[in-house]
């Protein structure tokens, strides 16, 4: 299953029933940009990073979608997918992304059950897709990947790689997993993120996130979901808003995983342990998240 190129309009309801409902990635090709006129964002994002001094590493400032609706095209897919009943939204569902030339996202998968609208407003940057059913090296416990250039066979048979250009728009469904990297400077994008049941497929990737959030739960119970938090690396309340729900959404969720599923899961993921010590030096370098400067949307001052 590799990604799908769109060159012409897609009607809505192909989309939803072709793509979006199947879980297949769509590449959205030169959309028109006319409305949108970058600079003035981009300066005083750059402005921004002077600033709170941090340049050259980039910025990711959090939105809703309302602070960017009146400059940034609400394409009619996008539209479609946010306003469906059974669309959940995260608290800050939109995302910006400036980042220089050479910033490089590690491999990794969306938390949350995410699926994401990703479009190209200035520069390009490289994508590489790896689908959901792939058994992919990763570090217990974790959504990043280990994945390094001299994989070249895994990435040959797994990878999808391809530009987005500005005006390029990209659908990736939940728990695809993807490696992005800048190609120019002043690279500006977009990013808008939510959770749909019609979005979630069966997959390999889809029982070890039920299997691990059916641990989270268990340790809930007995109030170590602090501890399990520090073991998955996520932020304390990353649970409490798992999927804009929550808890009672975890336990719905996870309704059909058996306890022997739970403790095989965690006793495959305790197996990467002796793995780390032997490779720390390179593991610890294909999970360390790169730099990013993350600001609120009061940072961005009148521009909004």
């Amino acid at each position: 299953m590799t990604p799908h190129e769109i060159f012409s309009d897609l009607p809505i309801e192909q989309f939803w029933d072709n793509y979006f409902t199947l879980g297949i990635p769509v590449i959205f090709r030169r959309l028109s940009l006319a409305n949108f006129k970058p600079e003035p964002l981009i300066s005083h994002v750059k402005e921004l990073i002077y600033n709170k001094e941090a340049a050259p590493i980039g910025v990711s400032i959090w939105l809703n979608n309302e602070s960017l609706h009146s400059l940034v095209p609400f394409f009619p897919w996008v539209s479609f997918c946010f306003e469906h009943k059974d669309t959940t939204f995260l608290y800050k569902n939109t995302r910006l992304f400036s980042c220089p030339a050479g910033h490089n996202t590690n491999w990794h998968y969306d938390a949350h059950l995410l699926f994401n609208f990703n479009l190209q407003l200035a520069g390009k940057k490289q994508w590489r897709l790896i689908p959901p059913d792939c058994n992919f090296p990763r570090y217990g416990f974790s959504q990043y990947g280990l994945i390094e250039e001299q994989d070249k066979p895994f990435l040959k048979d797994n990878a999808y790689t391809f530009i987005l250009n500005e005006g390029d728009m990209l659908y990736i469904p939940p728990l695809w997993v993807h490696q992005v990297r800048a190609l120019e400077e002043d690279s500006l994008s977009i990013s808008w993120m939510g959770v749909s049941e019609h979005a979630i497929k069966p997959s390999k990737l889809l029982q070890r996130e039920k299997e691990m959030l059916c641990l989270a739960w268990a340790a809930k119970k007995v109030n170590l979901d602090y501890y399990c938090g520090r073991l998955m690396r996520v932020y304390p309340g990353h649970f409490s808003g798992y999927a804009g729900q929550g808890w009672e959404f975890i336990r719905k969720f996870t309704s059909d995983v058996s306890p022997l599923k739970v403790l095989t899961r965690f006793l495959r993921e305790l197996c990467w342990i002796p793995y780390y010590y032997l490779h720390r030096k390179r593991i610890n370098k294909a999970i360390k998240k790169p730099k990013m400067a993350f600001f609120d949307s009061q940072d961005l001052g009148d521009i909004f």
